[in-house]
């Protein structure tokens, strides 16, 4: 019985964004188990992706503090994390216990009955309007676009009012991003405790965006990252900070803004900034870069290779980070969306990660 499920913060709504994560290690898990030969470049594939979400999964667990669902997804992600410097391909069968032990913890923790909070009053009610019925509005608000003459309504249509209409439709499935970042400032907090480390409050510009639940699911998994990233790898200790006359707490920013048809999100932060000899040193020693690359490869090549697979310059593995994951889920995923990524740094002052997305992932209605 997942016991501490019921001393979470928000334990319901971790059940409800897991479910699907949960969904994608299924379908990818399913893929490989369907395949009669596997290859070991398809094996490395499918772990990678396992990886991906598992690393999240576990990720939004410790942010609810659910700590049997982040031990057991942590020993998920050990497994796949040993089976990826396999030297042979590696069959579906051999992590199968291991895939239904954690969907029987997952079901298990669906099946517990959360207590409300200690003032015993509900602090609202969440309505779910039915996916169907969302898209039917917007099916029926396009067929009345698509009957406009010379771009305008006909005759006895109220274009204020179609155009109120437009936007009501939109706002069904609209999240400010205000909201997304709002429930990652005590995760950040709690994470730099958890480090040794002191984060300033999450300081955050966000132009009144809103993005559609679907990309916004997206965008959330995205900032996860980067914030454990920013905390785990860029801030320093308050000691180091002092030393280096910063001051002891690390500052975090999320810039969101509009500009030529592009969602542009920056998060940044004031740490120590990307050590590019370290970066250079790990990738001659996994074979990314020849002894003659090394004297010509550029500041932009180094910082991009931080998005690659496994790729990783911390010294220790930890629960947090070591493995490789957390970026390469960030790439991964804009990539997917159609947009793009940069990482911007300067040693000892801090990192900039730079993505664009398209605006009509949100835009269109």
């Amino acid at each position: 019985m997942i016991s501490d499920v019921k001393a979470s913060p928000n334990p319901e709504q971790y059940i409800q964004e897991a479910a699907p994560m949960l969904a994608e290690v299924e379908k990818v898990f399913n893929d490989w188990s369907q395949e009669s030969e596997l290859s070991l470049s398809k094996s490395a594939g499918h772990i990678e992706a396992m990886l991906r979400v598992v690393h999240t999964f576990k990720a939004h667990a410790r942010g609810a503090k659910i700590q049997t669902m982040q031990r057991f997804a942590h020993h998920v992600e050990e497994k796949l994390a040993a089976a990826r410097g396999s030297v042979k391909a590696l069959p579906a069968s051999e992590l199968a216990p291991l895939f239904h032990q954690l969907s029987a913890l997952f079901t298990d923790a669906k099946n517990v009955v959360v207590r409300p909070d200690a003032s015993g009053k509900r602090r609202g009610m969440l309505i779910k309007i039915p996916e169907a019925r969302v898209l039917e509005l917007r099916k029926r608000y396009r067929d009345a676009l698509s009957t406009m003459r010379g771009g305008a309504l006909p005759t006895g249509i109220d274009t204020q009012r179609f155009d109120d209409l437009g936007r009501a439709v939109a706002g069904l499935t609209a999240v400010p991003i205000a909201d997304l970042v709002d429930r990652f400032r005590k995760m950040s907090l709690d994470l730099a405790g958890e480090l040794g480390k002191r984060v300033d409050d999450l300081n955050l510009e966000d132009n009144g965006i809103e993005v559609d639940t679907k990309l916004a699911d997206k965008i959330r998994d995205i900032l996860l990252h980067a914030l454990r990233n920013a905390i785990d790898h860029g801030i320093e200790s308050p000691d180091d900070r002092k030393a280096m006359a910063k001051s002891e707490k690390g500052t975090i920013v999320i810039r969101c803004a509009e500009q030529d048809g592009k969602l542009n999100i920056v998060v940044q932060d004031d740490g120590r900034g990307v050590d590019l000899d370290a970066v250079k040193a790990k990738a001659y020693q996994k074979g990314i870069l020849s002894a003659e690359q090394l004297d010509r490869v550029s500041e932009q090549e180094l910082l991009n290779i931080l998005f690659r697979p496994g790729f990783s310059t911390a010294k220790t593995l930890t629960d947090v980070s070591g493995r490789g994951v957390g970026m390469d889920f960030i790439a991964t995923t804009i990539k997917d969306l159609g947009g793009t990524i940069e990482m911007k740094s300067q040693f000892g002052k801090g990192s900039q990660l730079c993505i664009q997305l398209p605006a009509n992932l949100y835009q269109e209605l």
